[in-house]
């Protein structure tokens, strides 16, 4: 049985033939057409199709050889890279079960650790793990208000004396609070104000323009509002020269000096009726009137110093020396 011939034997064959029938063509050139010519083009195209079948073929046996050649580096690479997708999903799962002991914590890397060096007899390759990278746990951090725990990108620190963190929901939550409840403001944490910076980002538009409304009213002392007691629209801080104010709201006037309903540059500014009201309290009920921003207070417990936190004022009430009579 003859052996079997080779690709590039059978290149070699081919480009002979090629070469004859080159030297043919030659010699019967500048002659008229003739049924040799014809059959040397033909011969020609059947000699560029056989090359090409055996130029694949030679192709075809050198990407098996390699296959073969290469075969336990090839698995030695798999392995490596199975290797360390098992490393990966321990670690993630060693921190999702958040072992509390330092020692069940060394049995586990020491168990990792050892299957690791197991995998490593395999042929050497380069390391596919190493383009994972090291494993570091996710960082969390509890949310002082709902209590839940969030990625720490995810909260919002606010460097109080304790270092609480919010998340953007409960922090935005709250600033939207103090803006209805003057109570709450400004949002303070263990004493220490929170600035209206860290939340801006998570307000819209109106938020923040209806937040630094509130600001302004609430951090003024002496304080205007609309007479109109259906309206009540803060006008801004009250003055001891008479003007009118009008609302922006209901579009009616109201006295800067007295709080009362405009009477005119020439009128005289009286009491109103707020003012009656506070008369009474401060007469049947011992209440007593914050000299600045003209609050009442009703002191129930504690000693009779009185601290107004929203003027920033302090006073004696006048129901301790009536106490020590």
């Amino acid at each position: 049985m003859a052996a079997e011939l080779s690709p590039e034997d059978a290149l070699l064959i081919l480009e002979l033939q090629e070469a004859d029938i080159a030297e043919l063509s030659a010699s019967t050139k500048g002659k008229s057409a003739t049924d040799e010519a014809e059959a040397l083009k033909l011969y020609h195209e059947e000699l560029a199709r056989l090359a090409q079948v055996y130029e694949d073929d030679k192709v075809a046996r050198s990407i098996a050889a390699a296959v073969t050649t290469d075969a336990p580096v090839l698995q030695a690479l798999l392995e490596e890279e199975r290797q360390a997708r098992d490393d990966h999903q321990l670690a993630l799962q060693l921190d999702a079960e958040e072992c509390g002991s330092d020692d069940d914590d060394a049995t586990l890397h020491r168990s990792a650790r050892g299957s690791g060096s197991a995998a490593s007899t395999s042929t050497a390759g380069p390391s596919f793990s190493s383009t994972i990278g090291p494993f570091s746990p996710r960082q969390t951090a509890t949310c002082v208000i709902c209590m839940e725990d969030f990625e720490s990108s995810e909260t919002i620190p606010v460097y109080c004396r304790l270092n609480h963190g919010y998340c953007r929901g409960c922090l935005r939550d709250l600033f939207l609070a103090a803006a209805k409840d003057e109570s709450l403001f400004p949002p303070r944490c263990d004493g220490s104000v929170i600035p209206i910076s860290l939340v801006q980002p998570h307000l819209s538009h109106d938020e923040l323009a209806n937040y630094y409304a509130r600001m302004r009213e609430y951090t003024t002392a002496n304080r205007l509002y609309c007479s109109t007691s259906t309206c009540s629209t803060f006008l801004g801080p009250a003055q001891s020269i008479r003007a009118g104010i009008e609302c922006t709201n209901c579009r009616r006037t109201t006295c800067s000096a007295c709080k009362a309903p405009w009477h005119g540059p020439f009128g005289l500014c009286g009491a109103s009726a707020d003012d009656e009201a506070a008369s009474v309290l401060e007469r049947d009920h011992q209440c007593k009137r914050c000299p600045r921003c003209k609050r009442m207070i009703d002191l129930d417990t504690g000693c009779w110093h009185v601290l107004v936190a929203t003027a920033l004022s302090s006073f004696a009430s006048d129901a301790a020396s009536t106490a020590e009579a």
